[in-house]
């Protein structure tokens, strides 16, 4: 508990050198593009590698670019599992994100086997699928340090069939200083 209030006491709310000092405090909302590249049947599901890019349109990084590679894995029940690293740049400034989460066919979609999936004239609907998931980050950018110990909720969605992609990514919470863990 003491290692939690000093830590709060800490925190400014400066949102350009500390970030967002409140708990589920929008960090940032981005839209990208995706490219879905499969790479093929492998024991745990439909495996692709997508990369994506985006700007973000609000929070304390807009107008910064959003880039990375989504190493998705669809499995058989539909579910999509997230695996998604992006860096955040803002001219010379950038941010490491490592996404986990996962993408969900919408209430009622029944999802047909992977194999067609894969078929050359396969069309996905054109309707979202909810994307939701937790993040960390790392970076070397002095007024962002204490993403470094945060963790943030991911929710969005994602279209196959136009390739867009939506996302908020909002600050959970900070964890203490291990200086402040003992005290």
């Amino acid at each position: 508990m003491k290692a939690t209030q000093a830590w709060n006491a800490r925190r400014s709310p400066d949102m350009t050198t500390r970030g967002t000092s409140q708990p589920d405090t929008l960090l940032y909302r981005f839209e990208a593009q995706l490219e879905f590249v499969p790479i093929g049947i492998v024991a745990e599901g439909l495996r692709m590698a997508n990369p994506f890019e985006g700007r973000v349109t609000e929070g304390v990084f807009e107008g910064a670019r959003v880039w990375g590679i989504d190493h998705l894995l669809v499995r058989s029940d539909g579910v999509s599992v997230i695996d998604a690293q992006k860096t955040i740049s803002l001219g010379d400034r950038h941010v490491y994100e490592h996404l986990h989460g996962y993408c969900l066919p919408p209430e009622g979609i029944d999802m047909p086997p992977l194999e067609t999936m894969l078929s050359p004239g396969f069309q996905w609907p054109d309707i979202p699928f909810p994307v939701f998931g937790a993040s960390t980050f790392r970076t070397a950018w002095p007024g962002f340090a204490h993403l470094n110990r945060a963790v943030a909720r991911v929710d969005g969605w994602a279209s196959f069939a136009t390739g867009r992609l939506a996302v908020d990514t909002r600050i959970l919470s900070h964890a203490a200083p291990a200086e402040l863990a003992g005290g």
